[in-house]
């Protein structure tokens, strides 16, 4: 990877997307008074003042690395896909000598994550804040202190691999937070005596979240979405169809069982019948509910047991 006075050069070529503005975002418009700030927090934000339980964190608070403290009140930062009024109100009130707000597009998938396209991007950044501090008098003890969260974010790979559509990095002396957001943000840099907060304002917006079963004899998945984006979660007991409820061989032994009654004669046939019927169909509905009584009781102590969010089911008419 080479490096030049600006920056460092994507590998192949490959341009950094500064200047090119995303799609599907509103413009981004300038706030420069607390009041204004505060205002639009009221106005952008549903009347919880702290993240409910069910929002789920995408990562670990982060610090600085094992067995490093150059901040000796570093403050965690968080990762999260929305923001809280409480949050945005402190990241409004916040005033310091060296705000830095990073703001890049991300990918959660395909060659720019292979070739490490938004780490890239996001160092070339953190080099643009060097520069403005640096200008703008700050020493460089407390230019480094600011910024370490920042670098040592850089050499996260397991981070960089599990991005979602935008990122907004927020960085001042003892303060650094950071949260991964569900829509693609225009790649820009400010360093000032507060942190800009217009890109943030779209994500502030209440969000419609619903959970989709698609359930079928032979496949059960269960989906988390909402405006923004939809995701497949992974449920450790949840059944994946039938099969994992009612073995098969549980099936097969019963099969056997009722030929093995009806070559015995009519008399062998009834008593050889579970239910009554020489078809099985009587199994096959007992099976169907055992099957979907445990689909039911796992989603329910998994997961919905503690939310009021829509459930949407998708199946065919067993």
């Amino acid at each position: 990877m080479a490096k030049t006075k600006t920056g460092y050069v994507p590998p192949k070529g490959k341009p950094t997307g500064s200047g090119h503005e995303t799609h599907g975002l509103k413009n981004a418009f300038a706030v420069n008074d607390l009041e204004t700030e505060n205002a639009l927090a009221e106005q952008y934000t549903d009347s919880e003042d702290k993240p409910s339980a069910n929002v789920n964190l995408r990562h670990k608070n982060r610090s600085l690395p094992k067995g490093e403290n150059n901040n000796n009140n570093s403050q965690k930062s968080l990762i999260m896909d929305v923001i809280s009024k409480d949050e945005f109100k402190e990241l409004a009130n916040y005033q310091a000598d060296g705000c830095v707000s990073i703001f890049i597009p991300t990918h959660s998938s395909g060659v720019e994550v292979n070739e490490k396209y938004d780490t890239i991007v996001f160092k070339n950044n953190v080099q643009k804040a060097r520069q403005e501090l640096t200008a703008k008098g700050l020493d460089q003890r407390k230019v480094d202190s600011i910024l370490a969260p920042a670098v040592d974010l850089i050499k996260d790979e397991e981070f960089w691999n599990k991005q979602a559509n935008g990122l907004a990095v927020f960085a001042a002396e003892n303060f650094f937070k950071l949260y991964q957001l569900p829509l693609p943000v225009k790649e820009e840099t400010l360093v000032n005596s507060s942190f800009f907060l217009s890109p943030v304002l779209p994500v502030m917006e209440k969000r419609h979240r619903f959970y989709l079963l698609v359930l079928s004899k032979h496949a059960c998945k269960f989906y988390e979405g909402d405006q923004f984006e939809m995701k497949k979660l992974e449920i450790d007991e949840l059944p994946t169809g039938i099969d994992d409820v009612v073995p098969f061989e549980l099936k097969e032994a019963r099969q056997l069982h009722r030929r093995a009654g009806t070559a015995a004669g009519p008399g062998a046939s009834v008593g050889a019948s579970f239910h009554g019927h020489g078809s099985g169909l009587a199994d096959d509905e007992e099976y169907l509910q055992q099957y979907l009584k445990e689909v039911d009781q796992t989603l329910w102590t998994e997961v919905l047991h503690n939310q009021h969010v829509p459930l949407v089911l998708a199946s065919v008419d067993y």
